[in-house]
């Protein structure tokens, strides 16, 4: 009660003076706005307050015996997710770059869509007094201009993708050709080649070999130093186009260091962490490890069921050892 109650007054500051345009408390899952974050936290309060006074009288699900395993295991089901969502890759994926999305339709802006208002105002000053207009009041001539201000009044329509730019090391952007590319496409995605994990190396190159010999693209993007790019190279024995991306984007597209994506005309067909690569044999066709778009929705109604059952079944046995006891 004392917790919720002190983050409903952080939310009234937020909502008064908006400090942040979103809270950010669930990533890019759900993006509430300051109103519907306070809101969601009023709701929140009521709750604590009328459990708070009734907590004595309210029914237990589970019983007080019960309450130390319950509480292990959920520790232990929350530890367990999260590791394996940091050494895999998220089950669920709300970025712009998952599986099923064509990055170039996605930087698009589609006709009609809403723009940006913005407010014009101007300074003018005539005989030493300044004044402020704005174009429906602007004055005749005898005023002299001095500057303009332009403040964004509503937001217009912003792409999913915005920021994705790939140039080589001339600085010859790449971007379009990339994904234009018809043929299935390789990327090895490494932010920081100091900081990535060199142990499936052999799996990167098997895989560039692979797609040498089927005529694929294979290319790395990377926003690492050239010393840090040699480096790996000379380490790596590194055979493919290394290009340049910035360091946010790419961990972005990918959270691994590296990681990888299969892309087709510009579309993701697959996402793998460098726990994790595919392997292709000589016989094996590229369309066997292509992935399916997975909805969000339904991988986390199974997770909350994978929490859930064993929850339910334990509570059912400990309630059948009571009432047989």
């Amino acid at each position: 009660l004392i917790f919720i109650g002190l983050m409903t007054l952080v939310t009234l500051f937020i909502l008064i003076w908006h400090p942040v345009s979103d809270c950010g408390c669930f990533g890019d899952a759900i993006h509430l706005t300051n109103g519907q974050t306070f809101v969601k936290n009023l709701v929140l309060l009521g709750c604590a307050i009328v459990y708070r006074y009734t907590y004595a009288t309210t029914h237990k699900l589970i019983g007080v015996s019960l309450h130390w395993l319950v509480s292990m295991y959920s520790i232990l089901f929350i530890l367990f997710f999260s590791l394996y969502n940091n050494y895999y890759l998220p089950l669920a994926d709300f970025r712009p770059y998952k599986v099923g999305v064509n990055i170039s339709k996605a930087m698009l802006i589609p006709e009609g869509a809403a723009e940006p208002e913005y407010e014009t105002t101007f300074w003018l000053e005539k005989n030493g007094r300044r004044q402020r207009f704005t174009i429906d009041n602007y004055p005749d001539s005898t005023w002299t201009y001095i500057s303009t201000e332009k403040k964004l009044v509503k937001e217009g329509y912003v792409p999913p993708i915005t920021d994705f730019s790939v140039c080589d090391t001339l600085g010859n952007d790449l971007t379009d050709s990339l994904l234009a590319d018809t043929g299935y496409t390789m990327m090895l995605i490494s932010p920081t080649f100091d900081q990535a994990n060199r142990v499936p190396v052999d799996e990167i190159n098997a895989l560039n070999d692979y797609c040498l010999d089927h005529k694929y693209r294979f290319y790395a993007l990377t926003a690492s130093s050239m010393p840090s790019v040699d480096k790996w190279i000379y380490y790596t024995g590194a055979e493919y186009p290394i290009y340049f991306c910035d360091a946010t984007v790419l961990k972005t597209m990918v959270r691994s260091n590296p990681g990888l994506i299969l892309l087709h005309g510009g579309t993701i067909l697959g996402k793998w962490s460098g726990h994790d690569l595919p392997t292709l044999s000589d016989g094996q066709s590229v369309k066997s490890i292509i992935q399916d778009g997975d909805n969000n929705l339904r991988i986390l109604l199974k997770i909350i069921l994978y929490y859930l059952i064993p929850l339910l079944f334990i509570t059912f046995a400990n309630k059948f050892w009571m009432n047989h006891k």
